[in-house]
């Protein structure tokens, strides 16, 4: 698991919960109980995402949601279906729902496979995917009722999912942004991130206007970042200039024992969206780590979704974890 990477949440509504491994699989819900369980490449894998079946497995809250089958591979026509070389579905589609008698033969299962009419063939290793359906039906609240995929009985689903978070974001305004200087930007992250031998451009401050009272600044470091994470220092500069750090519903960088809470890793603003964009890769080929998009709401920046893949095993697909609804204050 990426501990550096552990979810700081603050004192906030937004708590996020990481995805869980079982062996070959692991599994993940936001907080509206919409749930993936996805294929990982067996331990001792191959550097070669094309050796394996990236396949995934999604999940509604809702009683009558099925669950259904995708994958991450180039084929798209239909395939057939087999656990341990016995078909099971000779036209599998991406995103087919799975009857309970296909779910029965992955559970009991060592591994699945998928052959298409061009004669490729993929499989993946079903280790761990009982357990991450059991998982997925605790969270549902599916357990010991018809709809469960693993422990099936008479009990009544009741559970009901969360309502989705709403984000109010304020009018944007057309004023040219409030921003700061190259030496204020400077003082601010301090010396180790903004003078070293190999900075590849001098300090420079970019700004965008969020509403009518308040502007982002953001300051990429030019030093002390990592080979494929790179900080920025966020700050707000209101109407009279005064200039504080951004605050956010949760930690946007490396976790507790990163920097300060407004330090972001691999940041990006879309000024069309007003989303905030955050990103801690594992590894240099991105197959792991987390991502999130942050909203200002008029005091900070609240989270808007995050997604997450603890285990660097080849799946470029990480699971979301967190969802909201962003609306914008209607223009007065």
């Amino acid at each position: 698991m990426l501990t550096m990477f552990a979810l700081a949440a603050a004192a906030s509504a937004a708590q996020p919960e990481p995805p869980r491994t079982f062996r070959n699989w692991v599994m993940g819900c936001d907080n509206v109980h919409s749930c993936q369980a996805l294929a990982l490449p067996p331990e001792g894998y191959q550097e070669d995402p094309e050796a394996y079946l990236m396949l995934t497995l999604t999940r509604g809250a809702r009683t009558n949601d099925p669950l259904r089958l995708s994958w991450d591979n180039e084929e798209e026509e239909p395939a057939t279906l087999a656990v341990d070389g016995r078909v099971i579905e000779r036209r599998a589609t991406i995103g087919m729902a799975l009857t309970p008698a296909m779910v029965d033969a992955l559970k009991a299962g060592a591994a699945v496979s998928l052959t298409w009419s061009s004669g490729v063939q993929r499989s993946a290793s079903l280790s761990g995917v009982s357990a991450a359906l059991l998982a997925i039906d605790d969270v549902q609240g599916r357990v010991d009722t018809p709809t469960a995929a693993v422990r099936r009985g008479t009990r009544v689903m009741r559970a009901t999912a969360p309502a989705l978070p709403v984000i109010v974001r304020p009018s944007p305004s057309t004023a040219p942004p409030r921003t700061i200087t190259a030496d204020q930007a400077e003082a601010i992250i301090g010396p180790d991130n903004a003078r070293c031998s190999y900075a590849t451009a001098p300090v420079r401050p970019a700004a965008w206007r969020l509403d009518t009272r308040h502007s982002l600044v953001l300051i990429d470091h030019v030093c002390g970042n990592g080979a494929y994470n790179f900080f920025s220092t966020a700050m707000i500069v209101d109407e009279t200039g005064r200039v504080t750090p951004a605050r956010f519903e949760t930690d946007p960088g490396m976790g507790p024992e990163g920097p300060p809470g407004n330090v972001i890793v691999n940041a990006g603003f879309m000024p069309e969206n007003g989303m905030l964009e955050a990103y801690a890769k594992g590894r240099g080929i991105g197959d792991c780590g987390w991502s999130a998009t942050y909203v200002w709401d008029g005091s900070r920046f609240a989270l808007a979704n995050q997604a997450m893949m603890p285990e660097c095993r080849l799946r470029m697909g990480f699971i979301s974890i967190w969802s909201t609804e962003v609306r914008e204050t209607p223009a007065r």
